[in-house]
């Protein structure tokens, strides 16, 4: 399946008018990172995303939005890297940052959507310039 995601990414592209806007930069590698999110009542109705990076980044976001759809946004806060490895499989040593840049993103723009509801949000979204270490473990949380 994951193999699949990186053929054929879902949820590529950017929601217009979003409820919420994350962005997630990494100086060590250029990967680049926008999330858009669109939530009803609570719930995910539409996560899509936009990256400059490569195809293992590109089927993790792809996998992560397909997750989060129909979930509560309070479930989509406890996701994790666990709640994906299996489906994703092992990753090369040089690839194990990719998930981290996936929930960044995600984490990002939960964050937006929550300021948003609270009247304190930026226009532009949030902007989180993080870095991915290249040795973080898939199964921990970012």
């Amino acid at each position: 399946m994951f193999n699949d995601h990186m053929a054929h990414p879902r949820h590529f592209g950017s929601i217009p008018d979003p409820d919420a806007r994350g962005r997630v930069f990494n100086p060590l590698c250029g990967d680049n990172l926008e999330m858009t999110l669109r939530v009803q009542d609570g719930v995910i109705v539409e996560l899509k995303f936009q990256t400059y990076s490569c195809g293992v980044a590109v089927a993790t976001c792809s996998l992560l939005a397909e997750k989060v759809a129909g979930l509560r946004v309070e479930e989509a806060e406890r996701l994790g890297h666990g709640d994906l490895v299996a489906e994703m499989g092992a990753l090369p040593a040089d690839k194990v940052h990719c998930p981290n840049l996936a929930f960044s993103g995600l984490k990002a723009v939960l964050r937006d959507f929550r300021e948003r509801e609270a009247g304190k949000a930026d226009p532009h979204g949030v902007l989180a310039y993080e870095i991915h270490p290249h040795t973080a473990s898939p199964g921990e949380r970012p």
